[in-house]
Order: structure tokens, then sequence, then C-alpha cells
């Protein structure tokens, strides 16, 4: 009997908890937004950055060591600065939603500066 009560009790946790969830994203449209770019930010930090960087990290160990290690270390250093400089701003200025798309504007922004770094790098290894 006790084990019935629990179960039905379980039940309706879930029910309440997917009523709260369908009642969230009808009331905000903007959620459901907010988690996209949030999805799109986080693939594009770990598949496109992390393949780029293993990419170039071997490709420049054939080289030089030395700026294989400074391009890897760079990326770190861009990715935390950018980090802590956005959410800082966001905090003092603007809101979460803003911070995210500072966010991914931020490490958009990185990749380029990286790829054109290493590409004047690569143009500037060739005419030696």
């Amino acid at each position: 009997m006790a084990r019935q009560e629990n179960s039905s009790t379980f039940e309706k946790k879930i029910l309440s908890l997917e009523a709260r969830i369908r009642y969230l994203i009808r009331r905000y449209e903007a959620l459901t937004f907010i988690a996209a770019l949030v999805v799109s930010y986080t693939f594009m930090e770990i598949a496109v950055l992390a393949i780029m960087m293993d990419y170039l990290t071997n490709a420049l160990e054939v080289q030089n060591q030395r700026i294989a290690a400074i391009v890897t270390n760079l990326q770190d250093a861009l990715s935390s600065l950018f980090f802590v400089v956005v959410s800082l701003i966001s905090q003092t200025y603007t809101g979460s939603f803003t911070m995210i798309t500072f966010c991914a504007a931020a490490s958009i922004e990185k990749f380029i500066s990286l790829t054109l770094l290493l590409s004047v790098n690569f143009s500037n290894s060739k005419r030696k």
C-alpha cells in the first residue's frame, strides 16, 4: 500500500514538473532562445575551438614547438580573460541574456583573431 502511494506521489511530481516546464516555455518565449544560444555557444567552444586548437598544435609541432605552445596558451588566456571581462560587465550593466550573447560574440572574435594570427605566422614561415 505504501509503495503505491509513493509511486503515485512520484508520478504527480513528474506531471507537475512537466506542467511547469510547459508553462515556462509558453509564458517566456525567450527561454527557448536563450537555451538555443547556450547550446550553440557550448557547441562552438567545445567542438570548433577544441578541434581547431588540436589541429593547429599538431601542424605547428612539425615546424616549431615553441609557437605551438604559445598558441595554446594564448587561446586559454584569451578565453579566460574574455569570460572574466564580459561577466563583470554583465553583472554591472546588463543581464544574463546579454552576457551569454557577449560571450558567444567574444568566442567568435577570439576564433577569428587566432585564425588571422596563425595565417600570418604560416605565411611568414613559408617565406623563410
